[in-house]
């Protein structure tokens, strides 16, 4: 199982040369991609603020909210790990 903090599920999600070849490694693993639920919280809280920001503008919203949609999209298709007792006292 691969665990991508917010920092891979950033350049995953991105165009660059970096997400490219993270994606490539991800698929070549063979593993499965997952997530904790505490990425999934910092990401939501960072498109929530770029969202705020852009508030006067709906227009400018348009382009935040189709990249924090094909994020949830692949949120959706990952293993989400929950934050609980156990976790808790690991970290």
């Amino acid at each position: 199982m691969l665990v991508l903090d917010g920092n891979m599920l950033r350049q995953f999600l991105s165009a660059s040369e970096s997400g490219e070849r993270l994606r490539a490694r991800v698929d070549a693993s063979g593993d499965d991609a997952s997530l904790t639920v505490v990425t999934i919280e910092e990401s939501m809280r960072g498109w929530l603020a770029e969202l705020n920001r852009r508030s006067i503008n709906p227009h400018g919203q348009i382009e935040v909210y189709r990249r924090m949609h094909t994020s949830v999209e692949v949120f959706a298709k990952w293993t989400v790990l929950a934050w609980d007792v156990e976790s808790s006292i690991y970290f």
